[in-house]
């Protein structure tokens, strides 16, 4: 196999592994979603306030969809290396290389990135709603 043609299936594996954790990140937000709607529900329906606590639910789940965004982005980064990048020699440390060191670029904080736009628009609305609807039941409950 010549050296382009190894530069692009390599390109190829790591947009592969870049699909799979934006699907990881979709399926979590899914997930996030759909826990806050049963959440919600079942708050108003039994009428307890302790339903607010059901937010540390999503609050983990937010932090594991920033750590696949946070792996999604080393991995963009990687990729730009490898295509930016002399094509390696078959052999080397280089060649089909899955670690994204190699890009030399500090990896963002799991906090930097969980409070980054994309995820801070979803997450921050969806435990606002589960702790005011805690707070509306114990309101009329009293």
């Amino acid at each position: 196999m010549d050296a382009e043609t190894a530069r692009v299936e390599h390109l190829k594996l790591i947009q592969a592994i870049i699909s799979r954790l934006a699907g990881n990140s979709f399926a979590i937000k899914s997930t996030a979603t759909a826990t806050s709607a049963a959440l919600i529900a079942f708050g108003a329906s039994t009428k307890s306030p302790w339903i607010s606590a059901g937010s540390v639910a999503i609050l983990i789940l937010w932090l594991l969809d920033a750590y696949f965004l946070q792996a999604e982005r080393s991995f963009r980064g990687l990729y730009d290396w490898v295509r930016k990048g002399s094509p390696a020699a078959p052999r080397t440390k280089h060649y089909f290389t899955m670690d994204t060191s190699v890009t030399k670029e500090p990896r963002d904080a799991l906090l930097k990135v969980a409070v980054s736009n994309s995820l801070l628009f979803l997450y921050i609305p969806l435990s606002s709603l589960i702790i005011l609807t805690g707070i509306i039941v114990s309101v009329l409950e009293t």
